[in-house]
């Protein structure tokens, strides 16, 4: 059985709710949902969160990417959008009453965790279990409402080191599997620059996912496996991480990260037997040139 620690726990609670709340209600109430069900208090906290978010990515030379003020929702403010209409979500995550109780606990324990302080074991077990439980329920309810059936896992996240991430509408619009972070306007980098990029993905059934980095935009996992490249299994739900340096020189670039579930007869793109692939656009720019030094300075 999947286990979180409690930070990663968390995220994945929030980025659960995220998701699901910007598949149904916006399937439902159209594109102006989070308005209709948020209030000026939360917006506000949201614009500051982002806000703060935004300033660090500035100071780290970071790109600060997500413009979506759902992204920056905590988990208290999504529970009170998400009770307002909780019958469309209930197909998905069943009765308020019974899990309700849960996401108040976990939400209750989100600013220990966020800032450090540790939490007992019952309390680590609770946040664990929600999040397992949210993301069963969701993947399940994606698969089954999607055109490809309860067959395939689903990206729930996707995140790079430059700051670039996969937003929920993004991840929520999802339909093949694929996804695209930077396709628009690539990251610019050096050559010896590397990046660490993190994806997460949730399978119907619980299976293991394997993955693997590819250096192209192929998806075709047995191709990247017959050229020796290396593959790492991680539970449904749990994030895999890859660091790639650039050794090349190119306009365009990119680093996929591939995923299919361990054991499966059938994958979503049969001819490469991968399900999933998150696909990180670059522009590999030559060696930064060294800083020049102005003249000596002459002191009196």
């Amino acid at each position: 059985m999947t286990t979180y620690e409690p930070y990663e726990a968390t995220v994945a609670i929030e980025r659960s709710l995220r998701q699901i709340l910007e598949r149904v209600f916006r399937e439902s109430l159209g594109e102006g949902w989070y308005v209709e069900l948020s209030n000026s208090t939360i917006q506000r906290r949201a614009g500051v969160a982002r806000g703060a978010f935004e300033e660090l990515a500035d100071r780290e030379g970071r790109e600060a990417s997500s413009a979506s003020v759902l992204d920056f929702t905590r988990l208290q403010d999504l529970l009170v959008m998400a009770r307002k209409r909780w019958d469309l979500l209930e197909p998905a995550l069943g009765e308020l009453s019974d899990i309700d109780p849960l996401l108040v606990r976990a939400a209750n324990y989100r600013n220990d965790v966020m800032h450090g302080r540790p939490l007992p074991p019952p309390a680590r077990d609770i946040l664990s279990g929600v999040a397992v439980e949210l993301q069963n329920k969701i993947g399940a309810y994606m698969s089954d409402h999607g055109p490809t059936g309860d067959y395939f896992p689903s990206i729930t996240a996707a995140s790079d080191s430059y700051g670039r991430v996969a937003t929920s509408a993004a991840l929520a619009a999802t339909r093949n599997g694929l996804i695209f972070i930077g396709s628009g306007d690539p990251k610019i980098v050096h050559l010896g620059d590397a990046v660490e990029v993190e994806v997460t993905a949730v399978d119907p059934e619980d299976r293991d996912l394997e993955w693997i980095s590819s250096k192209n935009l192929s998806y075709d996992f047995n191709w990247e496996l017959r050229q020796g490249g290396g593959c790492r299994r991680v539970r449904s739900g749990e994030p895999v991480r890859f660091t790639h340096t650039f050794t090349r020189v190119r306009s365009s670039a990119s680093l996929s990260i591939i995923g299919r579930a361990v054991g499966a007869e059938y994958h979503q793109h049969d001819e490469g037997g991968s399900d999933v692939a998150a696909m990180f656009m670059f522009q590999v720019l030559p060696p930064r040139r060294p800083a020049v030094s102005g003249p000596p300075v002459e002191h009196a």
